[in-house]
């Protein structure tokens, strides 16, 4: 059984409706908890920034610290970002029509229906998927690999037990969740630098 046979059962969901829009599908405390994880990154910053200001005998090292604490995650989440996309497609295998096209058909079909195509801007735009070495690991995960673009990374392992055992549902569920947190976009630049302050809430 091919991999499109395995997964072209028809779903529950009722044909020729829509998706329900992104703010349906958030926890209604996900947005409170993000705002209040910004204003409470701003206000410590501010904080610091004013004792400094304000303390006329201060030594240039710690001006220097402040530019730190104020600029340094954002440097350091853009750096990671970059950082992780970089080892990514150095160990992995990207998924194209070309390689692994079943998989690639099964993702595109995942992603079409979150309004994302090949040829989509921004957003709407197909991720990139990528398959790496799970080393034991069922897993994967989305991710950032430029600021408006993200990408899914499948770990082998999961592959291989779909595969042999020809479950594709579990695959299919794996990418569209991945999917979905692209979609919801819990993969933004300004989530991974508020994301210290968000885990403690």
């Amino acid at each position: 059984m091919s991999l499109h046979e395995e997964t072209s059962r028809p779903t529950d969901r009722p044909s020729g409706s829509g998706l329900p829009p992104v703010r349906e599908l958030r926890h209604r405390a996900e947005v409170p908890m993000l705002v209040l994880a910004g204003v409470s990154s701003v206000v410590a910053v501010a904080v610091f920034i004013v004792l400094v200001a304000t303390n006329a005998d201060q030594p240039g090292w710690l001006t220097s610290a402040v530019v730190l604490i104020v600029l340094g995650p954002l440097l350091a989440g853009l750096f990671f970002i970059r950082y992780m996309y970089w080892t990514t497609i150095s160990n992995g295998v990207e998924v194209t029509p070309r390689q692994l096209p079943q998989l690639y058909e099964l993702f595109a079909e995942l992603g079409g229906r979150l309004g994302m195509t090949p040829d989509g801007e921004g957003l709407l735009k197909l991720p990139r998927l990528y398959v790496t070495n799970g080393n034991g690991v069922f897993n994967a995960y989305a991710t950032k690999c430029r600021i408006r673009r993200g990408y899914v990374v499948i770990y082998s392992d999961l592959l291989d037990i779909a595969f042999l055992n020809g479950d594709f549902e579990t695959i299919r569920f794996v990418l569209g969740h991945e999917l979905g947190h692209i979609h919801c976009r819990h993969v933004s630049v300004w989530r991974t630098i508020l994301r210290p302050i968000s885990r403690i809430l």
